[in-house]
């Protein structure tokens, strides 16, 4: 078994790969659609940046102490068992199982973020200006009608 310490760091790496990945992908999608929506795809990329990624480590080591063994994601060891659910090691190295479980708990957080800087009427976090703020602020420079502060909100 690997140090705690290096599967902690394998664990934010993993899951960061596959946010990554998972932010490629819908901005490709959402530039399909119109270019407008990628100021949306960069707020979101903006708010997971960085970060200790506990919730996704806290996933993880739950998976673990329910009886998983892998720092890769597969359960029961590399060759995985029947508790795999029948998929493959390409599908696990390629983000899926506990990478991508923890993942979405880092989506779910990035967006709990956000709600919580609205109602709290915030104006920065970690130091950059909140997405409601980026959000009015693009509004006002661009000069369209109505109030800018609802808008990002």
């Amino acid at each position: 078994m690997a140090e705690p310490a290096a599967e902690l760091d394998h664990v934010r790496d993993q899951v960061s790969r596959v946010l990554s990945e998972f932010l490629g992908r819908q901005r490709k999608l959402a530039a399909g659609i119109s270019g407008e929506l990628l100021p949306a795809i960069d707020a979101v990329t903006d708010v997971l940046a960085g970060g200790k990624r506990l919730r996704a480590a806290f996933c993880y080591w739950g998976w673990r102490g329910a009886g998983a063994d892998s720092a890769d994601g597969a359960p029961g060891g590399a060759g995985g068992d029947d508790r795999a659910g029948g998929d493959s090691r390409a599908d696990r190295d390629s983000g899926g199982g506990i990478f991508a479980a923890a993942a979405a708990l880092e989506l779910l957080h990035a967006g709990a973020l956000v709600h919580d800087d609205v109602l709290d009427d915030s104006d920065t976090r970690r130091g950059k200006p909140t997405v409601h703020r980026l959000f009015a602020a693009r509004h006002a420079a661009s000069g369209w009608r109505g109030t800018a502060a609802p808008f990002g909100k």
